[in-house]
């Protein structure tokens, strides 16, 4: 097995959006997308994979630690380490986008929330809008256009992922949800019924970023709607939340519905996001 096949296999497993995501890509360029996306797998799994908050922060400073091997295609003999160098140098991605994405991923290890919404949006934004900017980038797109709807989507698709999670981080006694709005509302992060005007809310900057990333889709390239098209998967998880009254408890969002796969194909089919 290739450190190539093993991103795949790791990325199937534990992303399979962007597992999805990434068939739609011209197979001459997917296993990049593979390794780029385990990079991601590695890093934004390591809260879930550890019992101690400071074990995990080791592991995270692991990955900053090693970066400058990977830039300098002298990665440590890791699959993905391997894989992701090579993809680094071969279409020159930028560290700094890397580097702020793993800052980010520090927050996991906090016990507090976040205070306000737009630190929430903030983490969501460095967490995942690198990401995209990256696979634009090994798609050939990096221009102005491509790269702010790669910032929206990204947000949007991280905002998204934390609603899902809710009930998950519930039963670690965790919570993403922003302070402000639970002391507001009194409400238990425990009772879906109870957070669901904050559930609402967090929905509803979700899909502001969506739309925000679609204002000038006429004038992004059908090759960027492969990065982008997390926004589709995105709005169908936040469909399925809003007809369960946003009670993230009372709907299971850890798999894609099949109205919302199929629309997905179909405009994957045709370019769009």
């Amino acid at each position: 097995m290739t450190e190539y096949d093993y991103c795949q296999n790791l990325v199937e497993r534990f992303d399979p959006d962007r597992y999805l995501c990434s068939l739609f890509a011209p197979a001459s360029i997917r296993q990049e997308l593979m390794a780029l996306y385990a990079f991601n797998v590695e890093v934004a799994g390591i809260r879930e994979s550890v019992t101690e908050p400071l074990i995990g922060r080791m592991r995270l400073q692991w990955w900053i630690d090693i970066m400058d091997r990977v830039f300098a295609g002298e990665p440590p003999a890791h699959q993905v380490a391997v894989a992701l160098s090579k993809t680094v140098n071969k279409f020159g991605l930028e560290r700094k986008k890397f580097d702020a994405l793993l800052d980010a991923r520090a927050a996991d290890f906090e016990d507090t929330p976040f205070a306000t919404i737009e630190e929430l949006e903030n983490y969501a934004e460095q967490t995942s809008a690198p990401l995209i900017s990256q696979a634009l980038k090994i798609l050939g797109q990096s221009g102005d256009v491509v790269q702010k709807a790669g910032r929206s989507v990204g947000t949007a698709w991280a905002l998204t992922g934390l609603l899902r999670a809710i009930p998950f981080h519930a039963r670690q006694n965790r919570s993403y949800l922003p302070t402000e709005l639970v002391k507001a509302s009194g409400a238990s992060i425990y009772d879906g019924g109870q957070i669901s005007k904050i559930v609402f809310e967090v929905s509803d900057r979700a899909h502001g970023h969506i739309r925000s990333g679609r204002e000038e889709r006429k004038e992004v390239p059908r090759a960027a709607s492969i990065a982008l098209s997390p926004a589709i998967l995105a709005e169908g998880y936040l469909q399925e939340l809003m007809k369960a009254d946003f009670d993230p408890f009372k709907t299971d969002m850890r798999t894609i519905l099949l109205s919302t796969k199929a629309r997905f194909l179909i405009k994957g089919l045709l370019g769009r996001y």
